[in-house]
């Protein structure tokens, strides 16, 4: 075997000055570019060969300077001054001496022998700055670039060639040079910088150096029809993302999105042959937006396929309607009447076109756990999307400390079960505008207008009346989300506060006699809604839930809690997840 070594050198050049008023970050890169020439001898079948790189490609970080430095003592280095954290659309981009790091790979073959290498990265002894900090992208250069590898040193995996307890070393790349190759040839480019989710803010990163080599190992072996060709896996897992499509070994695409607080996920595969070489598992940070994780499968003959899981992460700050879209919508019809349990529907994410316009509104029924907004102060249930795309809210505790009020304090005439005529509104009306209404900031993401609903439509006994209202006994009614005015011209309530309604919470999970405490609305406290029950000839009568979690009827003048629902604008904003931990925040 003849053995060729070429060494060129890069001359330096100085980095893009940049104007920046906070603290950013020095980088220092030297690089050699290193022309590894490997030849194999027509005699010889098996050969093992390493090469350890002499060159020190350092990134140091510190204060801005708006100074060029040079750094002594490691060949004809550059030394990049006055850098900072910068995106992987700009990183990927350098050109020039100075900002990239050229080497190639050529061979001959002419016998049936093939040749396994391995490109790495060593990270040097003492080096500082974290592994996490520092993105690496390689590239083939022919004519124009292709992307091999984009990722954090950290996220590398470790090679098998050195000793991992001595050396931090990681792959940048694996080939096999075929049997019978005349002529191969594969050029490669480096580029480096600071990754632009690292915080200097505090300057904790600042006075640190990360120092890697580059080094390259080679193993020639015999082409037999032994040789494994198999390079597909058997499955594929990632934390926190559902892929589609459904895994097929075949299908090489796949995409999933996460919630923005999912910084990070963890892949996991299995090769379908125990010959092959499984590369790009483990931990893996994601930026806001697009992520390609990809997964290559290297066979036992050098061959190659490479699975792409597309990862899109939210960002920050998103539409709160969006967020309960993405909630898969349950087709099946929800049990509706008293015959049945409620708690053996399936909890999440329902659709009625039962609305006044037929568009459809979209509710949330059951123990579900990722309807909580936190608002004004206050902690809320998403109750539905209205047919018009904004979203209904119930407060989640009762007002003042969870205070008792009576609906309304006379009783004794129909007209004292509608809301616009209760003493509820008006307490409610003055709750809202201390805690809500008073405050710009806040009232600008409430939706005022034709919401709230006082229509006479259930009553408890078929002998109550209600005025000149049509009403039906609860047990031969169907709840729906219309409203309409009745026979005392009484329905829509235009206002900026109300309750919820007999329909929305049978929607929800709750239904009379029937005492369920596995429905979201159930909270062990007895509180009033805003639909009328009846008149019995001497006493007004309103629906509410009791502390079973089962809606039942009382006298108006009773005292009992007020849970406020108020209607958010459609274009609402908001971050966190909705669950009870990290509810949806608006912003």
């Amino acid at each position: 075997m003849a053995l060729k070594i070429i060494h060129l050198q890069l001359n330096k050049e100085a980095w893009l000055r940049m104007k920046n008023n906070k603290k950013t970050v020095i980088v220092t890169l030297v690089a050699i570019i290193s022309l590894i020439v490997i030849t194999v001898g027509v005699t010889y079948a098996f050969f093992n060969y390493a090469k350890i790189g002499t060159t020190d490609n350092t990134i140091q970080t510190g204060t801005i300077t708006f100074l060029y430095t040079e750094v002594s003592g490691v060949g004809k280095g550059i030394s990049i001054t006055e850098a900072y954290p910068v995106a992987d659309s700009i990183g990927k981009v350098q050109v020039g001496e100075g900002k990239i790091f050229d080497f190639k790979v050529t061979s001959n073959i002419s016998m049936n022998s093939s040749i396994g290498y391995q490109v790495t990265a060593r990270k040097k002894t003492g080096s500082t700055l974290a592994n996490s900090a520092v993105k690496v992208y390689l590239t083939e250069v022919n004519g124009t670039e292709q992307e091999l590898l984009l990722s954090k040193y950290s996220e590398l995996d470790q090679t098998d060639k050195v000793d991992s307890s001595k050396f931090d070393e990681r792959i940048l790349y694996e080939a096999t040079v075929p049997a019978n190759t005349a002529n191969y040839e594969k050029n490669f480019r480096l580029r480096m910088w600071v990754s632009d989710d690292t915080d200097f803010s505090d300057g904790s990163m600042n006075d640190k150096t990360f120092t890697l080599t580059v080094n390259v190992y080679a193993d020639g072996k015999v082409v037999t029809d032994n040789l494994d060709t198999t390079n597909t896996l058997d499955s594929i897992t990632v934390s926190d993302c559902t892929l589609d499509p459904v895994f097929n070994s075949a299908t090489t695409e796949y995409s999933c999105t996460v919630k923005n607080n999912v910084t990070s996920v963890t892949v996991n595969a299995t090769a379908t042959s125990t010959k092959s070489k499984v590369r790009g598992l483990g931990a893996k940070d994601l930026v806001e937006g697009k992520n390609t994780l990809p997964i290559r499968v290297i066979a036992e003959d050098g061959s190659e396929k490479i699975y792409n899981i597309n990862i899109t992460r939210k960002g920050g700050v998103t539409s709160l309607k969006n967020e309960i879209m993405e909630n898969k919508v349950i087709t099946a019809n929800p049990t509706l009447t008293t015959s049945n349990n409620n708690t053996s529907d399936v909890s999440g994410l329902y659709k009625s076109t039962a609305t006044n316009t037929g568009n459809p509104t979209y509710y949330f029924r059951g123990n579900v756990t990722n309807n909580y907004v936190s608002f004004a102060g206050f902690t809320w249930r998403i109750v539905r999307v209205n047919e018009d795309g904004t979203i209904r809210i119930v407060m989640q505790d009762g007002i003042n400390s969870n205070g008792n009020y009576r609906y309304n304090l006379k009783n004794n005439n129909y007209t004292y079960m509608y809301y616009s005529n209760s003493e509820a509104k008006t307490t409610l009306e003055n709750w809202y505008q201390t805690n809500i209404g008073s405050k710009t900031n806040l009232a600008s993401k409430v939706a005022s207008g034709a919401y709230y609903c006082e229509q006479a439509k259930a009553k408890y006994h078929d002998s109550y009346t209600s005025g000149n209202a049509t009403m039906t006994t609860y047990s031969k009614y169907t709840p729906d989300f219309k409203c309409s005015s009745d026979g005392n011209n009484k329905g829509v309530v235009n206002a900026s506060v109300g309750l919820l309604t007999y329909d929305e919470v049978v929607y929800a999970g709750g239904y009379y006699a029937q005492n369920n405490n596995n429905y979201y609305l159930y909270n062990n406290n007895y509180f009033w809604t805003m639909s009328p029950a009846g008149f019995s000839g001497s006493v007004a009568y309103l629906w509410f839930v009791n502390t079973s979690g089962r809606i039942n009827y009382y006298d108006v003048n009773r005292p009992l809690r007020l849970f406020p629902v108020i209607i958010l604008n459609v274009d609402t904003l908001v971050t966190g997840t909705g669950t009870n931990s990290d509810p949806f925040v608006v912003s």
